[in-house]
């Protein structure tokens, strides 16, 4: 039995951003998300693959890192108690200055996993390879 064909398109789409093709990235990976679209680590890999293309680039493309949270956003709203979520929104919105934001996501991370209180910020968003 082969794999799904949203697997191939999410591969497919992290090898873009790898290699700098953002937006040939983002584009695989939503064509993923248009397959599955309750498959929460796709929304992840969107959220980080666009947040960290937004931060990397200069000057900082904005819209990019914002449609990256919202992404990352739509994987807390489907899997809320998975703390790389958190961590993964955490680390954007430290990233972008939005320190209050990302405190109160950093408080939903402790209430799920205590032990986060003792960890370090994240510092970068961490795409999700598992298969569910």
């Amino acid at each position: 039995m082969g794999m799904p064909e949203y697997h191939y398109w999410k591969d497919y789409g992290l090898a873009l951003f790898h290699v700098g093709k953002a937006h040939e990235g983002a584009a695989a990976l939503q064509y993923a998300i248009r397959l599955e679209p309750q498959l929460p680590l796709l929304h992840n890999n969107l959220g980080c693959g666009l947040a960290i293309h937004g931060l990397n680039v200069y000057p900082p493309d904005e819209a990019a890192i914002f449609e990256g949270l919202a992404s990352l956003e739509r994987a807390i709203a489907l899997h809320p108690l998975l703390p790389l979520y958190w961590r993964n929104e955490i680390a954007i919105l430290s990233a972008i200055g939005d320190h209050a934001s990302a405190q109160q996501a950093f408080q939903r991370l402790v209430a799920i996993e205590p032990h986060a209180a003792y960890e370090a910020v994240p510092a970068t968003c961490t795409y999700e390879f598992a298969l569910r």
